[in-house]
């Protein structure tokens, strides 16, 4: 007697589909968590102190200049005003004078040591050079115009290290080299130019602080010669301190991961720059709502002053 027996194709199919699925999705959480665990934490951890920083700085600057005038206008409440002189004395301190320019240079060359890293800095450039175009049309609406600032200046200097690992044929010691040649003559550069006669010509105010001219307004403002130059030391760095891209501090990463709400900023930097100004306006818009009298009207008022 002949058996026929019956095959459900699907009972098979889905099941296996099923697995396969189950199976990409674990494998990409896993890649996810290898990447993750891979990275050298004290770099994040540097860039996300100098990323928290520049949020106090920026929220200084908003403070000073545009909404605690206009809640002591509003208000007549002398805290207010209090408020704007305490934002104003910071802002001219010898804190922030000695620091600023350190954070600065710290963070330019933990940008040109973890672009090193990078396996496509062209992409991660011309990303960048876009956003940063897209920040100078807003500001321009704005009438705070940043023409050429930290991202414009970051954008080039990341094309510039695509550039010469292109040239060095990716050779990391050779690229090194080639960086910190070109980074010193940069700083160097960018030293020179404040001391020769140079025409003024604010087309020029990429290259350096010397070509601008007292009708030159960028609100933010870092020119090639001498910031790029940080980036390339710290893009010549990396295969010295780094040679198998692991932490310099293993005994700090311990399982706590202590490190993490700062890293956080660090391994987001360039949203984070490119939203904080917005998240603090919204978050000061918003209480101005609570502090005025009449909140939204006021808020009319504060973006009629900004937008002109």
């Amino acid at each position: 007697m002949q058996i026929t027996e019956h095959i459900d194709n699907n009972a098979i199919v889905e099941p296996i589909a099923g697995n396969f699925q189950a199976e990409k999705k674990r494998l990409r959480r896993d890649n996810k968590l290898e990447r993750t665990a891979s990275r050298i934490w004290e770099i994040d951890f540097i860039r996300g102190v100098c990323v928290i920083l520049m949020l106090f700085d920026h929220f200084m600057y908003d403070i000073m200049d545009i909404f605690a005038p206009e809640w002591f206008a509003a208000t007549g409440n002398e805290a207010f005003l209090d408020l704007q002189s305490f934002a104003a004395e910071y802002w001219v301190s010898t804190l922030r004078t000695v620091v600023h320019p350190i954070v600065l240079m710290c963070f330019f060359v933990i940008c040109g040591l973890s672009s090193s890293f990078s396996r496509n800095n062209f992409k991660r450039g011309i990303i960048a050079l876009l956003l940063a175009f897209a920040i100078t049309g807003v500001t321009v609406l704005m009438d705070m115009p940043i023409l050429f600032g930290v991202l414009h200046m970051l954008a080039v200097s990341i094309l510039l290290m695509a550039f010469i690992r292109l040239i060095s044929r990716k050779r990391p010691y050779v690229t090194a080299i080639i960086s910190l040649v070109l980074g010193v003559a940069i700083i160097i550069g960018g030293y020179v130019f404040k001391i020769i006669d140079v025409k003024a010509d604010n087309y020029l105010a990429f290259i350096s602080e010397a070509f601008v001219d007292s009708g030159f307004n960028s609100f933010d403002y870092f020119p090639i010669f001498p910031n790029t130059g940080f980036v390339l030391i710290g893009a010549a760095l990396a295969p010295f301190l780094y040679p198998k891209k692991r932490t310099l501090f293993p005994s700090l990463d311990t399982a706590l991961h202590w490190y993490r709400p700062v890293n956080f900023f660090g391994r987001h930097a360039l949203v984070v720059y490119a939203l904080h100004q917005i998240v603090w306006f919204v978050l000061l818009l918003v209480a101005t709502v609570f502090i005025m009298p009449n909140g939204f009207e006021a808020i009319g008022d504060i973006l009629s002053s900004i937008f002109g």
